[in-house]
């Protein structure tokens, strides 16, 4: 879901206002958007996240908060296009004004999604010899990227740790917390 909200949001602002746009990036921004067969890269959602902070709930959880300036894209005004649907999710958080104001992707997200895949059994997460079992696994031994489909997928896995992957914080209010053997990635 987090995938379709970024291409549709590249689809509606366009590849050309993406801040720092040449000629390379603008033709990957518009495969993104277009092109379904390819996966949008971490990196595509933290340019995405810098150069529209204004939209980053939205891209996260589907929601908007205009009270904090988060927003979301004005569908209404814009013929012919329709919002991805928001998919129910049972673990929902609950947010205060002091969230919003955080680049969730700049902190590290893949060095969190790398510390818990060397924490739990990749047989956890899918059969031994299956094509996500090796991906899983090339992407533990960094031979692979990290998507963003991988990520909504380790956070549906462990929806306790969604938040802490995500910003590195814990919410223990709202059930988030961090893995106890994990040490920050900073340390």
């Amino acid at each position: 879901m987090i995938e379709d909200r970024l291409r549709f949001l590249v689809r509606h602002l366009g590849a050309a206002r993406l801040a720092g746009v040449t000629a390379i990036e603008r033709r990957r921004w518009q495969t993104v958007a277009t092109n379904y067969a390819v996966k949008a890269r971490v990196e595509d959602l933290e340019a995405l996240i810098q150069a529209f902070p204004q939209y980053e709930l939205w891209l996260w959880r589907g929601q908007a908060d205009p009270e904090n300036g988060q927003l979301a894209p004005d569908t209404e005004n814009m013929p012919g296009t329709q919002a991805p649907p928001v998919s129910p999710d049972p673990q929902n958080l609950v947010y205060d004004e002091n969230t919003y104001f955080r680049n969730a992707m700049a902190e590290g997200v893949t060095d969190r999604v790398l510390h818990l895949l060397n924490l739990t059994s990749l047989k956890d997460l899918a059969e031994v010899n299956s094509k996500e079992y090796v991906r899983w696994q090339s992407i533990k031994r960094g031979n692979a990227r990290l998507r963003a489909d991988d990520l909504e997928k380790l956070s549906r896995f462990y929806p306790q740790f969604r938040w802490w992957l995500l910003t590195g914080e814990v919410l223990p209010e709202a059930g988030q917390t961090r893995p106890v053997d994990v040490p920050p990635p900073d340390a």
